[in-house]
């Protein structure tokens, strides 16, 4: 059994009509500095349906942990903190001069009443602070908002974790990090979906990693805008019915997405790059497995697509790869209908390369049919050079 101080010790109801805020502060205010200590919350309602008036507070000077008992598969179930429209639900930032950190949030759901932008759910500004088993719904603003605006060390939000997060319908968009000293920051098991704006946005960071998120009905999937760099994101599946997955602005540099599958991607874009020349910045990766829809891409750029059906399709592009780039594009095991289509001559500028593995090798178009492949599959000549044909 966990050791802290039950809530209600201070006041709060639970009983999903008193407005507990100023109960849960007096008990976040009460606990000594610079030990902090838990606070333990009932699988209850705190506040009413209207929402809580005020937000709650977590200093860096004391270590705090918010303890609920479960976010609940469905409402009415596990601990769940209902705050009003405008209302900032939890907001964890540095003492004074800049100490502490490492304060906890865990194993509940906060509610919000949206219609306010700058509402979020958490806005994390505070070191190595930890979020975990959490729900964050229907805030006006961000379900997480990891910032640090001045750059100052007192908002500083360095090495922050996030574990097993679910977003709902949140306005702004799911998780945003942005600041100078919102950096190193490690996301694990997302849950992303119906946000009016983009499910994770990254702004200005550095070093992000995010390993295994679900992005599913939200406006559009990732943001990565100018001074984002390193940014590694692993297993991520998207799901939308006509948005953008991915857009990388310029400026952004040396990150790296790996979708691990599409769903019900349809649309052209499913890759997007605002006002830029390029779909990728430069010196950016994008991984994918399953089928692509493919654009031009900058200098420097890599794409690895996996098995599964391609298709490569430029229109009016005057090349297929762009002339100034020694862009690389990595097929391995191509499997159904392969296109590429450009209205010019050249598939290939000068210094780019199409690498294809995992094909089989047969010495001639007759050979390949009579080994059993079907129209328009593609085979190696195995020869010198090594030449990809395409079964007719």
């Amino acid at each position: 059994m966990a050791i802290g101080v039950p809530v209600e010790s201070f006041g709060a109801k639970g009983d999903g009509v008193t407005d507990d805020s100023a109960a849960i502060q007096a008990c976040i205010d009460a606990l000594p500095a610079p030990q902090g200590g838990m606070i333990l919350f009932r699988a209850a309602q705190y506040g009413p349906s209207s929402g809580m008036v005020n937000g709650l507070l977590i200093r860096g000077d004391k270590l705090v942990t918010l303890r609920g008992e479960g976010a609940g598969i469905q409402l009415k179930n596990g601990t769940q903190l209902v705050f009003a429209p405008g209302v900032v639900g939890i907001t964890m930032r540095h003492g004074v001069a800049g100490l502490g950190g490492k304060s906890r949030v865990e194993h509940m759901r906060l509610i919000g009443n949206g219609a306010v932008a700058t509402a979020d759910g958490i806005l994390l500004q505070s070191n190595s602070s930890i979020l975990s088993n959490l729900v964050l719904q229907s805030f006006g603003g961000f379900g997480v908002h990891v910032s640090s605006p001045s750059g100052a060390i007192a908002d500083n939000a360095n090495a922050c974790v996030g574990e097993h997060l679910v977003f709902n319908a949140n306005e702004a968009g799911g998780l945003k990090l942005d600041g100078v000293n919102s950096n190193g920051c490690v996301f694990t098991g997302l849950n992303i979906g119906a946000s009016l704006g983009p499910a994770i946005t990254l702004s200005g960071v550095n070093t992000t990693t995010v390993i295994g998120a679900v992005i599913e009905g939200n406006a559009s999937g990732i943001v990565l805008t100018i001074g984002t760099t390193n940014t590694r994101m692993f297993g991520v599946y998207y799901e939308t019915d006509a948005n953008i997955a991915l857009q990388m602005n310029a400026g952004a540099s040396k990150n790296v997405i790996h979708f691990g599958a599409l769903g019900r991607t349809v649309g052209d874009p499913v890759v997007d790059n605002g006002s830029d020349n390029y779909w990728l910045s430069p010196n950016n990766s994008l991984h994918w497995n399953g089928f692509v829809v493919g654009r031009e891409l900058g200098p420097q750029d890599s794409v690895e697509l996996r098995p599964g059906n391609l298709i490569l399709n430029l229109g009016a592009k005057a090349t297929f790869l762009n002339a100034l780039g020694s862009a690389i594009w990595t097929i391995q095991g191509v499997t159904g209908d392969l296109v590429i289509s450009s209205a010019q001559d050249n598939y290939l500028s000068t210094g780019n390369k199409v690498q294809f593995f995992g094909l089989s090798v047969f010495a001639d178009n007759a050979a390949a049919r009579a080994g059993g492949l079907s129209f328009g599959a593609l085979y190696r000549t195995g020869g010198n050079p090594d030449l990809v044909g395409v079964v007719h």
